[in-house]
């Protein structure tokens, strides 16, 4: 099998959890045939977050450098990252569609650029077909080592970086597999990358690591699946469906989720009601902490509501704490809520902003940033009717409720039973499930998140 793994997993698994954003890179100088193989690298991030293997003088030209032109372009890719200025991206236009590479090959520039950076010093091990645990160890070291959680206004200072937040562990790797029972709460991701980038003869999975610490990131999986499993308790529905855990299956080409509304009998069809070994989720929820900046969520959001079933898309999205400034101690939160409808149509449904202090303007404009509508999902509009609802303020204490009174809710955000419950078969009755009856969506309150959220991130 290509995705065999060395069973040395005596080292203990050094974190969980999703997410994609990637750091610039920059190196010196070296020839194009050789596609980034030679002459001394090194990893480096804007402002944000900065990572060298070699000395700050070695650290001058940018990697085009490294990577040709021709090379780039016959990849589909810019490397050092494309114009993300507000006026280039308000009406995407033929020339910024170039950025966008073909949907099997946009990790490309990460696979150019760790290889480079292992084969001139980098920490982290890069195998083929064969993967060892100890690259795996050493890969998820090598994503803590590079990313960090930041405060909202160091990412708009820095622009939202939006390269992919990965580390390469192995290329040739079989498009179905899965990490060993010593790595179970690994998140990972298998892409297929082109031959040029993978320097083989023909186009190649490529396996990557993705990870962040687990505590702040559990409090939004964990409060959304409390109460998605509430939710299908009180209306009877466990036979039907259930809440999935985070991390979990997903398809090559696909981030893994962190939670999902599953159904335990897939619909009659047709299309066929399957994704893997597993039915369709019907809701699928992302959380993201330190990592992916808007574009990457509205990619891997459409990614997912491109399967026929699903129908509705939630993504949180929180910063760390404010050090100094006016916010100082203050955390910024959003939630944006994607709908899909029975003619097939995405469009945001709800976006809020839930920390504890507001987000800016350029928060505003880097989520309404025009992207490819064949491989993003819709913006987030500036203002307007679907704009983001600013409801930022202080903790406050909750109140109980009486016992078994339902609680009061002050930010509702809600998922209609339509997208919940689109086409979910009751095998006993032989029939899809009909409509709840009124008064039944999923409703969850932010302001009980918020106050969660405000308790455990730094």
């Amino acid at each position: 099998m290509w995705s065999q793994v060395d069973t040395d997993t005596r080292e203990p698994f050094l974190g969980t959890a999703i997410s994609f954003r990637k750091g610039k890179a920059s190196s010196n100088a070296a020839t194009s045939a050789e596609l980034g193989r030679t002459g001394t690298w090194s990893s480096s991030v804007p402002k944000r977050r900065r990572v060298s293997t070699v000395t700050p003088a070695a650290e001058s030209a940018p990697v085009s450098s490294v990577v040709s032109a021709e090379v780039r372009g016959a990849l589909g890719v810019d490397v050092q990252g494309s114009d993300h200025s507000v006026a280039a991206q308000a009406a995407p236009s033929a020339a910024s569609a170039v950025d966008e590479q073909p949907a099997q090959y946009e990790w490309d520039g990460a696979v150019v650029a760790d290889i480079a950076l292992y084969e001139h010093g980098g920490a982290h091990r890069i195998c083929r077909r064969r993967i060892l645990a100890s690259a795996l160890r050493t890969g998820l070291a090598e994503w803590h080592r590079r990313f960090q959680a930041v405060p909202l206004s160091v990412d708009e200072a820095n622009d939202y970086p939006d390269d992919p937040a990965v580390v390469l562990v192995g290329l040739d790797v079989a498009s179905d597999w899965t990490p060993p029972k010593a790595f179970k709460g690994l998140s990972y991701c298998v892409m297929t990358v082109s031959a040029a980038a993978a320097g083989t003869a023909a186009d190649v999975e490529a396996l990557f690591v993705t990870c962040m610490p687990g505590g702040e990131h559990s409090i939004v999986d964990g409060f959304f699946q409390s109460k998605l499993g509430l939710w299908i308790g009180l209306n009877q529905l466990d036979t039907v469906m259930y809440s999935a855990p985070n991390g979990g299956h997903g398809v090559a080409g696909e981030k893994q989720p962190d939670g999902r509304l599953e159904v335990i009998y897939p619909a009659p069809g047709p299309p066929p009601d399957v994704d893997g070994q597993y039915t369709q989720s019907r809701v699928v929820l992302d959380t993201e902490f330190q990592n992916e900046g808007p574009k990457g969520i509205r990619r891997n959001g459409f990614r997912h509501l491109a399967h026929h079933y699903c129908r509705a898309y939630v993504c949180c999205k929180v910063w760390k704490r404010e050090t100094a400034g006016p916010y100082a101690g203050q955390f910024a939160a959003v939630v944006v809520v994607w709908l899909k409808d029975n003619a097939g149509n995405v469009s945001v449904d709800q976006a809020f902003s839930f920390g504890t202090r507001p987000i800016h303007d350029n928060t505003r404009r880097a989520w309404a940033r025009g992207y490819p509508a064949a491989t993003h999902l819709p913006p987030v509009p500036v203002a307007g009717a679907h704009a983001f609802v600013e409801m930022a303020a202080p903790v406050v204490p909750i109140a109980l409720a009486p016992f078994g009174a339902a609680p009061a809710v002050a930010w509702p955000l809600r998922i209609p039973q339509a997208q919940m419950l689109y086409e979910v078969y009751d095998s006993a009755q032989n029939q899809i499930l009909p409509p709840l009856g009124v008064n039944k969506d999923f409703v969850l309150d932010l302001r009980t998140l918020q106050a969660q959220i405000h308790a455990k991130i730094p």
